[in-house]
C-alpha cells in the first residue's frame, strides 16, 4: 500500500530527505507546507518533477485538506509545540528532525500528546545510522564493558542562514548542531546525568543579530560513572575546515569518530586499529528515513536508532549545558526532566 507523505518545512534539510525519499517504492509525497511558497515549488519541481503535490502556506491547513500517512517535521527549533499537538491528532506516524525545540517545555508538551495517541515518533539524529556507531555498541557489548572517558568537538565557521546566529531561534550552537555528538555519545556511553558549561564571548563581532555564544566547553558525567567533555565553536573564519569528532575509550576499547560522517578509528586491546568508513549524505539519510516509514507502515517502532524519549534526553543535556553557563554551575539533569 503506497503511503501518503507530507512535509512540513522548505530548508535545507528538507532536500536532504528529499533527495533520499525520491525514487522509494510505495510512497508518495503528496503535501509540502512552508511559508516560502516559491522555496516548496521549486523542490517539488526538483525532487518530484511528475508528481502532483499540493502546497500549503500553514501545516494547519495541510492537516485539514490532507490524510496522511507520515509527516516529515523540518523545521527551525523554535517552532515546536502547538505543531506537534496538532499532529498527533491527525497523524499516525511523525519524523521530527533534531532538534525538536530550543526550549524544554515545547518538547515536554509534545511528548505527552504524542504518547496520548500514540504516534509512532522518530528524530534525526542521522549519526546514529552511520555504520561506525553500531560497531561500536557491538564491540562494547562484547566486552562488557562502557566508556570511562569521553571527548566531542564540533568547531566551525558560523552557518549563513539569519536565524541560527539568534539564540532565541536556535538555542545556539550546542543546542542546533553539536547536539550530534552529543547523541553520539550517549548511544554509546549511557545517560548524561550532569553538565557543567563555561561559555566564551565577544570574539565574534560585526554580525547582525548575533547573540549566541562564540564557543562552549562542557564537562558531564555518565551515570555509569564515566566523565567527558564537549568542546563547540562558531568562531572560526568563512573558509576554515573546522572539526567534528568523538573520542571515546573503555578498559580494553578506544573509538574515534571524525568528521559529519562518523568515520571511525576502533582499537580493540592490542589488536591492531580497524577503520570503519561513513556513508555519504543519501545513504545515511535514506536509512533513517526508510526505517521510520517501515515502522509507519507497520506500527512497530522497534526498528528506530532515536525515538522521541530519546531526542528529549539529547535535548535536555543541550539545553543543561546553556542554563548551566548562564547560572556558572552544574546542572543535574533531574532537575529538568
Amino acid at each position: 500500500m503506497t503511503q501518503k507523505i507530507g512535509i512540513i518545512g522548505t530548508g535545507g534539510i528538507t532536500e536532504a530527505h528529499l533527495e533520499a525519499l525520491t525514487g522509494l517504492p510505495e510512497v508518495q509525497i503528496c503535501a509540502i507546507a512552508g511559508r516560502n511558497q516559491s522555496r516548496a515549488a521549486k523542490l517539488a519541481a526538483t525532487y518530484l518533477p511528475q508528481q502532483l503535490i499540493h502546497f500549503y502556506e500553514s501545516y494547519e491547513s495541510m492537516l485539514l485538506k490532507e490524510r496522511l500517512d507520515a509527516v516529515f517535521v523540518t523545521l527551525t527549533p523554535q517552532l515546536h509545540g502547538d505543531m506537534e499537538v496538532a499532529l498527533a491528532q491527525s497523524v499516525p506516524a511523525v519524523f521530527i528532525e533534531k532538534p525538536m525545540a530550543n526550549r524544554l517545555e515545547p518538547a515536554l508538551q509534545a511528548r505527552a500528546a504524542f504518547k496520548k495517541a500514540g504516534t509512532i515518533v522518530a528524530t534525526g539524529y542521522m549519526m546514529r545510522w552511520q555504520p561506525g556507531v553500531p560497531a561500536a555498541e557491538a564491540s562494547l557489548r562484547e566486552a562488557a564493558e562502557v566508556p570511562v572517558t569521553l571527548n566531542g568537538c564540533w568547531i566551525n565557521p558560523m552557518p549563513g542562514v539569519s536565524w541560527w546566529r539568534r539564540q532565541a531561534l536556535s538555542g545556539g550552537q550546542f543546542v542546533e548542531q553539536c547536539t550530534h555528538i552529543v547523541d553520539t555519545a550517549m548511544a554509546l556511553a549511557g545517560p548524561i546525568t550532569e553538565v557543567y558549561a563555561m561559555a566564551a564571548r565577544g570574539f565574534v563581532q560585526d554580525v547582525p543579530d548575533y547573540d549566541i555564544d562564540d564557543a562552549l566547553a562542557v564537562t558531564v558525567r555518565t551515570g555509569s560513572g564515566g566523565v567527558g567533555t564537549f568542546l563547540t565553536g562558531c568562531y572560526q573564519a568563512p573558509g576554515q575546515t573546522g572539526r567534528v569528532g568523538l573520542d571515546l575509550s573503555s578498559a580494553t576499547r578506544q573509538f574515534s569518530f571524525s568528521g559529519w560522517s562518523a568515520d571511525l578509528w576502533l582499537r580493540e586491546g592490542d589488536q591492531p586499529a580497524r577503520q570503519i568508513a561513513g556513508l555519504g549524505r543519501e545513504a545515511v539519510f535514506r536509512l533513517e528515513d526508510e526505517a521510520f516509514l517501515q515502522a509507519a507502515a507497520t506500527g512497530d517502532p522497534s526498528g528506530l536508532r532515536s525515538d522521541y524519549d530519546s531526542g528529549l534526553q539529547t535535548l535536555a543535556v543541550t539545553l543543561a549545558a546553556v542554563q548551566s553557563a548562564r547560572e556558572n554551575r552544574p546542572v543535574r539533569l533531574t532537575e529538568l526532566l
